[in-house]
């Protein structure tokens, strides 16, 4: 499979088929769905698993869908937040010098004076070399002391090995004895595109992914407008982590802050989404991630669930049904570890829909909240998309590729009576295409902001 993000075909099709099924909808709101059509949905406890299809009825004979499979984490009750293992991992590299090591050093103090006496942590910088500064330490009042005079004296110096910092904060995490029921997670940072180690991108998404594998997830934290996003962004997907782009140095210390208290509600890690299409289904495309197959099935990997959070896959499928009845689509099964025990739990469903040759029963029948996450993701698609062309110098094509997806969420939006999921879609294509039209020359520091602020918005409207 593609790793979604990535420019197809698949969203013009969308697109036509979508504004299709509008036409002949001629504005009818959504049905009650029939009995035995309802969304899939399987809890256990942790997490709540649910799918559904745009409707609950899809059309006789092939045709193209979209299927929103969602996990939700439980909201916090009141119990002790898991232990945390914490990795930090800086970049030094030259073009760190001055404000934004400044700021990176603030920030770094200030997550590290918030960890609890339960937690431990370690700090590793790169340039050129790598080295851990600080191995890894219980988080007690002594050891965060002496952590902050050791981030007082790092300095820069060098390229940009952005592979040997994970690997050396991975080996600082691996390498403690007693880790079962405890949340391990690199917080990486950098201004700047690798450029010695392991420099290709599918290689550092491949490295996260084997990090993740191995129970520590990682977040990633762009600084500046000269780093790689798309690297960043590939790195913290797989890496089952969190993404953030800080425009300003300044930015740090709120992003760190967050990042803790996301860490402190982790509910679940090692999440993975199993999907295995049944008889006469074919997927096409899981939007948004890269995915393994495996006998038939494809393995989702998604980032640590925190309390009240919810995660979304989007599967774009081509089904051939048959002419009435009820078809079985896809078996869905999730597998986590429990943040607070270290065990291992999962949870299964499988998703049906009705057979229908009526295409207005299909509209008639629609999901909102399926529609809502399938929209998001096509838009984040379409944004990353437009991008691309705006970095070739083809911002006429790229404002004209955002008005054409707009114009389709907004419909559906509007037809299904969701006006707030309507305001949602302009202001997201406002934003966007603001971006393209104040920052015409992509090599501009106004180019480079409107592209990671972009991807940016792509990245929240997929995860």
């Amino acid at each position: 499979m593609t790793p979604a993000l990535k420019t197809s075909g698949i969203l013009v099709a969308a697109t036509a088929i979508s504004a299709a099924a509008l036409l002949l909808s001629q504005g009818k709101a959504p049905a009650a769905q029939e009995p035995g059509t309802r969304p899939a949905k399987a809890s256990g406890k942790g997490l709540q698993l649910q799918s559904s299809l745009a409707s609950t009825h899809i059309l006789a004979g092939d045709s193209d869908a979209y299927m929103a499979v969602s996990l939700t984490a439980p909201e916090q009750k009141k119990q002790a937040r898991p232990k945390v293992d914490l990795a930090v991992v800086l970049d030094r590299s030259g073009s760190m010098e001055g404000e934004k090591l400044s700021q990176a050093k603030l920030a770094a103090r200030q997550l590290i004076s918030n960890l609890a006496e339960q937690d431990r942590f370690s700090i590793t910088v790169y340039g050129t070399d790598v080295e851990v500064v600080f191995p890894s330490s219980v988080a007690t009042e002594a050891s965060k002391r002496a952590a902050l005079m050791t981030i007082s004296e790092i300095y820069t110096d060098g390229g940009t090995n952005l592979s040997g910092g994970l690997l050396a904060g991975k080996s600082q995490l691996l390498g403690l004895s007693e880790s079962t029921g405890r949340v391990q997670r690199i917080v990486l940072i950098s201004d700047g595109q690798a450029n010695e180690g392991i420099v290709d991108r599918s290689e550092l998404s491949e490295l996260a992914n084997q990090t993740a594998m191995a129970g520590v997830s990682i977040t990633t934290v762009g600084v500046g407008l000269d780093f790689d996003e798309q690297t960043m962004t590939r790195i913290a997907v797989s890496g089952r982590g969190n993404y953030y782009f800080a425009e300003s140095a300044d930015m740090l210390a709120t992003l760190f802050d967050t990042e803790l208290q996301r860490l402190g509600a982790t509910v679940a890690t090692q999440v993975s989404l199993r999907i295995t299409p049944k008889q006469n289904v074919e997927i096409r495309e899981v939007l948004g991630y890269e995915t393994q197959e495996q006998g038939g099935s494809y393995v989702v990997n998604i980032a640590d669930m925190h309390a009240g959070e919810t995660r979304k896959v989007i599967v774009a499928l081509r089904v051939r049904a048959g002419q009435k009845g009820t078809m079985e689509l896809a078996d869905m099964s999730a597998l986590f570890t429990d943040a607070s025990k270290g065990e291992a739990r999962a949870l299964s469903s499988v998703l049906s829909a009705k057979i229908t040759s009526d295409l207005a029963v299909v509209n008639a029948n629609r999901d909102m909240q399926a529609n809502r996450l399938i929209e998001r993701a096509l838009t984040a698609k379409a944004i990353d998309e437009a991008t691309g062309l705006y970095e070739a110098g083809r911002a006429a094509e790229a404002q004209s590729l955002m008005d054409t997806r707009a114009v389709a969420a907004q419909a559906i939006a509007a037809d299904l009576g969701d006006m707030d999921f309507e305001e949602e879609m302009k202001s997201t294509q406002t934003r966007v295409k603001q971006g393209f039209a104040e920052a015409p020359a992509a090599s501009s520091a106004g180019g480079k902001k409107a592209r990671k602020a972009n991807r940016k918005d792509a990245y929240d409207l997929m995860y």
